[in-house]
Order: C-alpha cells, then structure tokens, then sequence
C-alpha cells in the first residue's frame, strides 16, 4: 500500500509541492492559506492507497488540462498544435490551478482575460487561450468529465475585438525585405542558405523545410511534388502538396546522397532542424553580423507577396495551400496542373 503524497516546502522557489506520479506539483506559496487549500483540493483526488485521479465535478483545472494533453499528443501526431496548446494553457493553470474545472465558468474566465489585458498581454494571445479553453472544455464533455451545460456556459464568452480592448495589439508579420535577406545569405553557412532560398523559391513553412526528405518528393515530372506526411493540417486529413521547382531542385540534388526517410537539414550538433532552432540560427548569425533581425514564417510572407504581384490571388492561394475544405478532387488536380507550370517558371 503506498502512502499519501505529503506536502513538502521547496526552499528554492518557498512553495509547497507534492510528489505524484513522478512529477512535483505545486500548490503555491509555503505556509500560506491558498497552499493548504490547494493540498486539501489536491487529497480529494486521490482515495487512501493513491489510485488514480477521479473523475467527477472536483477535477482541478491543472489535472483536466493534463488529461487533455495526453489525449492531444496522440490526436495532433506530427503537428505543432501540442505545443501551441501547452504553451496557451499554462496560463490557464496559473490563474486556476486547484480550482475545480466546473467552478470555473464565464466570469473566472473574463477575469482572466481582463486581467492579462492589464499585464499588457497581446489581444491575440488571450483570443487564442479564450479559443483551447473552449477545445478543452469541450474534449472533457465528450469524456464525461464534465456537464454539457458548462461548455455551453464558457462559449458564451466572446474573443476581444480589435479597437473595443486594453489589450496589446500585435503588428502583422511583414514580409522580410529580399535585399535583408541577400544579406543574410552572404556569410551564412550553406544548410542554412539552401533552407532559406528554398522557402523564398517554393513558398514552403519552416517546419516543412524542417522536415523536408526525399521519401516524400515525387521526382516522377519536371517539377517535383512534395508530399509531406507531417504538416499543420494533416491531423484533419488535409492533403498537402508544395511544388518544387529547377532552382530548388538544384539546390536540392547535393544531399541526394543522404538517407531517402530522413529530414536533408541538420544542425551543427547533427541534429535535424525544427521551426525552433532553424530560427534560432538566423538570428544568432544576424545579430553577430549587425543584420537586421527577420524570422523564418517572413520567408513565407516574401514568397506571398511576390506570387500575388507577379500571378494573382488565385495563384497565390492556391501555391501558398489555403485551401477551401470543399475543394473537388476535379478543382484540385486542375489547381497543381496549373501551380506547376507557375513554379516552374520562378523556381
């Protein structure tokens, strides 16, 4: 029979914490009243030979929000969205960690937003918490962890608009000028220089260059079609096709030689590059050459405007992957017949 996890200060941080289940959780700060509160919330989840957590309407936020990761790292396979909700949710738990989820309901969460509007947090970022609070909450009704009725409570609460705020607002992301760029590819060293003229060339994100292999490019035509298995819809069964053209295919044919089922780029710890580090690079060699600081997804943004100045909208969309979801299988095949001949011509 094991015991009951007790609570122990944490003289680095003076907060009070639980071991459980391999992890430490913290309650808050030592000695306090909210710390004690927090622990008692925390006993209620368990029964008296550690089991595992309950379910039921004492869910604390911290723990529904665990159980909703687990079940995303197995639903978003190959996508950044994990990340993007872990990241967004945290804030969730700071605000109601040990809070009951059914406690929580329109006015806790309006708090919050109002609250992060005060901290000065971008109006984009609190929509975007607002929206996998929603997912969140709807994911526990579809497991019964909570009533139907408290979804239906927390979609009553409407994202910020623009104007009607204290929130930040976020500029758009430019595109990043091309002679910025030329300045960049001057000194950088040549996995770097490839990733980047290949976005420019094909208009890929920064993970799809990330993950770019020769497994998943067809090479059958004159201009190569690569499929990624991974990428920002594929979860939702979405098909995506990026075009390569003579130039990128030129500045792709040295790495044939490398393993066809693993990514062309590495780091310098010969590590394969991830949206993350790819950036990192950049900038780290920007700043030590005074170039002015630009992000991998600017690339993305180039390439955009110039599809739209030189072919079109239409063009553009359809090179860029906004697609609509009730495109044709007829509309689609006459879509990469037509985008082909396009990156034929620019690269």
């Amino acid at each position: 029979m094991k015991k009951i996890p007790v609570m122990h200060h944490h003289r680095a941080s003076n907060k009070a914490r639980v071991y459980y289940k391999g992890k430490h959780l913290y309650l808050g700060e030592w000695g306090s009243p909210a710390a004690q509160t927090n622990y008692q919330n925390f006993l209620r989840q368990i029964d008296e030979i550690n089991a595992p957590i309950m379910k039921g309407g004492g869910l604390p936020v911290c723990v529904a929000i665990g159980k909703f990761l687990d079940h995303a790292k197995e639903y978003y396979q190959g996508s950044h969205e994990v990340e993007n909700l872990r990241s967004t949710l945290r804030v969730f738990i700071e605000y109601y960690e040990w809070i009951p989820i059914t406690e929580v309901g329109p006015l806790k969460i309006m708090d919050m937003m109002q609250s992060m509007a005060k901290k000065e947090v971008s109006r984009y970022r609190i929509n975007r918490l607002l929206s996998h609070i929603k997912r969140l909450m709807d994911w526990l009704v579809s497991r019964e962890l909570i009533g139907s009725e408290k979804l239906a409570a927390i979609k009553s609460v409407k994202s910020l608009k623009a104007g009607r705020t204290a929130a930040k607002e976020l500029p758009p992301v430019p595109a990043v000028p091309i002679a910025i760029v030329e300045q960049t590819l001057k000194a950088i060293r040549k996995p770097l220089c490839d990733m980047i003229q290949i976005q420019l060339l094909t208009a890929m994100r920064p993970n799809e260059v990330c993950n770019l292999n020769f497994n998943e490019i067809d090479q059958a035509k004159a201009v190569w079609i690569y499929n990624p298995a991974k990428h920002k819809t594929s979860y939702r069964g979405h098909k995506r096709q990026i075009l390569i053209g003579p130039e990128a295919q030129a500045l792709l044919r040295p790495y044939s030689f490398l393993p066809k089922d693993k990514p062309i780029f590495y780091t310098t710890k010969a590590e394969p590059f991830d949206a993350g580090t790819y950036g990192r690079a950049i900038l780290e060699h920007n700043k030590a050459n005074g170039i002015m600081h630009w992000m991998p997804n600017q690339l993305r943004h180039a390439a955009a405007t110039r599809l739209v100045k030189e072919f079109g909208w239409e063009a553009a969309r359809l090179i860029l992957g906004h697609k609509s979801f009730n495109i044709t299988a007829i509309y689609a095949e006459e879509s990469l017949e037509k985008t082909a001949e396009i990156i034929g011509r620019i690269g």
